[in-house]
Parts: structure tokens; C-alpha cells; sequence
């Protein structure tokens, strides 16, 4: 009888260490589609676009003709940021 027990706690604890691995590997997403965005130039200011749309979602009032031209070049062709993340990791960089 003790035998048993001692069983089914041992193997309760390892499939519940074997979830947690399973779960901590998979993917991090937030929603089932995954939505990119691009960060570029918009009226002489810093926009976030989802990829493919023409109307911006935020747009930062940041001065873009005060940017350095390196700075100035990429967000031209546009940065492109694979979740809400990214974006703001990109953001920062600019961020006065």
C-alpha cells in the first residue's frame, strides 16, 4: 500500500516536471495570428504601420528631419519589427 502512493506521487511529480518543460518551450505569442510592423517615416515624424497598411498606428512626435542621416536613410525604406516588442526596443533607440 505505502508502495503504491510512493508510486503515483513519483509519478505525478515527474509528468508535471515534463509539462512545465514542454510548456516552457513553446513558442511565445500573443495572439494566434502574428502581426508585423514597420517603423518609418510619416509626415516628417517616427510611425508604427502594421506591415502592408498605409495608415499608421501611433505616431511618435519625434522631429525626423533631426534625426542622423544614417537614422533617417533606414526609417525612409522602413524598419521592420516582428511583434509590439521589437517596436518599442526599436523606439527607444530613437526616444529624445
Amino acid at each position: 500500500m505505502i508502495k503504491t502512493k510512493y508510486y503515483f506521487c513519483i509519478m505525478g511529480a515527474i509528468i508535471t516536471i515534463m509539462g512545465l518543460i514542454v510548456l516552457t518551450n513553446l513558442p511565445k505569442t500573443n495572439s494566434i495570428t502574428s502581426t508585423e510592423f514597420t517603423v518609418k517615416e510619416y509626415n516628417g515624424k517616427i510611425a508604427v504601420f502594421e506591415t502592408n497598411n498605409s495608415f499608421p498606428l501611433r505616431i511618435i512626435d519625434i522631429d525626423f528631419s533631426s534625426l542622423p542621416i544614417k537614422d533617417r536613410e533606414l526609417l525612409k525604406k522602413g524598419i521592420t519589427a516582428p511583434d509590439d516588442e521589437h517596436v518599442s526596443l526599436i523606439l527607444q533607440d530613437y526616444d529624445e
